[in-house]
This record gives C-alpha cells, structure tokens and sequence, in this order.
C-alpha cells in the first residue's frame, strides 16, 4: 500500500466517506481464510480442545439497493464441499443484517461453519465526513480511520474497529439436556476499503468469546447441573481476488 494521507489531503477536502454504497450489478470475489480454536472445561470431564481452519472463496453479486440497504448474492465454495448461494443484505456500514436465503435450508445446515465466520466482521463505518485519525462510536462498536492511500490504484482507506458484545445461548445436548452459555465477544479488526463504494479491499478480524457454560441434565434425570467454560477464537483473513 503506499500512503499518500499527505497528498490526498492537500488536493481535495480533508474528510471522506467509508459507508458502503455499492450499485445493482456489482460483482466482487474474495478468498477467505478462517481459523477457529475452541477449549472447553468442564469439571470432572477431559478438556475439549480443537482448532479448524477453512479456506474459502465467496463470489458476491449485488443484486438490489434500496431503503439504505444492499442485498448480495453470495456463492461461496470450499474444496471438498459443494458450493452454497446465500442472500444476505447488508447496511450502509457494510454490516450483515439479515439473511434472506441459504439455498432454501436453514442456517444449521452449514454445520459447524456458522454464518459469522462465513461473512467475517470487516470494520463497519458511520455515514458521516471522517478524517485521517478521527474516531467514532456506532452502536457497540468504536473505531478510527487510520490512513489513505493508494493501493491498485485505487484511492483507499484503512481503518480499525472494536465491538463488544453480551452473548448468551441454549442449545439442546444429544440426551435431551440443555448447554446454557453466557459470556461476551469481542472482535478487534482492521480493513483497508475503497473510497466512495466502501468495497473491502482486505481486512483482518480477530474475535475472542469467553463463556461461563452449564450442562443442564435431561428432565427427570438425576444428577446436578456440570459447570463449566467455553473459549472460542475466531480469526478471519479476506482479501479480494476481483
């Protein structure tokens, strides 16, 4: 990347745009890299220790604009799997709000590759004039815009976020018990976007949760719940390819 703050500043205003603000018909491809490490502690049980990582392309395609919001079609592909179309949309902030579609299954069937690691977090930027340095705070997140430049030959903008959350979830155990979880996440990334459509160029996220977890038995099984806890790491490498 070469920096050109200095230059960029002294030839046009000193604030720019990072919102994403695609049009219908934008195409872009990008490889994502994506490794997930989990220990799990539970009393009286061996630790669970695992670490995955998954190399994946995803082929997204605007397919509409409208009320602020972009609708994507996604076609992501890992060897060894077949391919898979998601609808997805996102907001100005180039944040996932929704998901519209998954080839008509639901979200489960990506098995343990969970939609956040498929679309990774990428700093998610305020629609408002920001200059190099600034900072801001949207919603849970916070962030700054560290630098321009030119990268490609393309006027770009690399940027840094924080978000931190509250999680808590349930899910059923294979005996007819319940896994309760309640923890926070916190993602650290860093993106370097094109200025004016606010595509991602290539971004770094690393998000760390730690949970407190329960196991609580099936109805009318004896036996106290197990207390435990649960620590996940997720990093996601993306670049663009096209």
């Amino acid at each position: 990347m070469l920096l050109a703050g200095l230059a960029l500043a002294a030839c046009r205003p000193d604030t720019v745009r990072l919102a994403y603000r695609p049009r219908a018909g934008d195409h872009a491809r990008y490889r994502v890299i994506v490794r997930t490490a989990t220990t799990r502690v539970v009393a009286g049980i061996a630790p669970d220790v695992t670490d995955d990582t998954a190399t994946l392309v995803a082929d997204q395609t605007v397919l509409a604009v409208a009320n602020g919001e972009a609708r994507v079609r996604v076609v992501l592909s890992r060897p060894g799997s077949p391919d898979r179309t998601f609808v997805v949309r996102f907001d100005r902030g180039g944040q996932l709000v929704a998901v519209d579609s998954i080839e008509g299954l639901p979200t489960s069937a990506l098995g343990r590759l969970g939609l956040p690691e498929v679309f990774p977090a990428a700093p998610i930027a305020p629609d408002t004039p920001l200059r190099p340095g600034q900072r801001w705070r949207l919603g849970p997140s916070t962030g700054r815009l560290v630098e321009l430049g030119i990268e490609h030959g393309r006027r770009v903008a690399r940027m840094t976020a924080r978000t931190a959350l509250p999680a808590t979830a349930s899910a059923p155990t294979a005996d007819g018990g319940t896994v309760e979880l309640r923890g926070t996440e916190i993602t650290d990334a860093t993106s370097t976007r094109q200025l004016g459509r606010g595509d991602v160029e290539r971004s770094t996220s690393v998000t760390t949760a730690n949970f407190a977890l329960r196991i609580v038995p099936p109805p009318g099984q004896a036996g106290p719940p197990l207390d435990g806890t649960l620590a996940v790491t997720v990093r996601a490498d993306v670049t663009r390819l096209a």
